[in-house]
């Protein structure tokens, strides 16, 4: 029986969030107005971050990619 009740309410709190989806903000407690102002803030790489020095796919995951013929 309590399945059903847990059921309940997860999809009463799905329901609220399809109408306001702002409440997500609210839930987690976070400023919606501060993230969207540090949005580009933080554009570098956190010290130790791997950054991938090919571009070649087919290298990195070593398969073959065809590459695309020019019309």
């Amino acid at each position: 029986m309590k399945q059903i009740h847990v059921a309940a309410v997860l999809y009463g709190i799905g329901a609220r969030l399809d109408e306001k989806p702002e409440l997500l903000f609210l839930l987690r407690n976070v400023d919606q107005e501060e993230l969207i102002t540090n949005a580009g803030a933080r554009t570098r790489r956190p010290p130790g971050a791997k950054v991938l020095q090919s571009a070649k796919l087919s290298e990195l995951f070593g398969i073959d990619i065809a590459e695309e013929k020019s019309k």
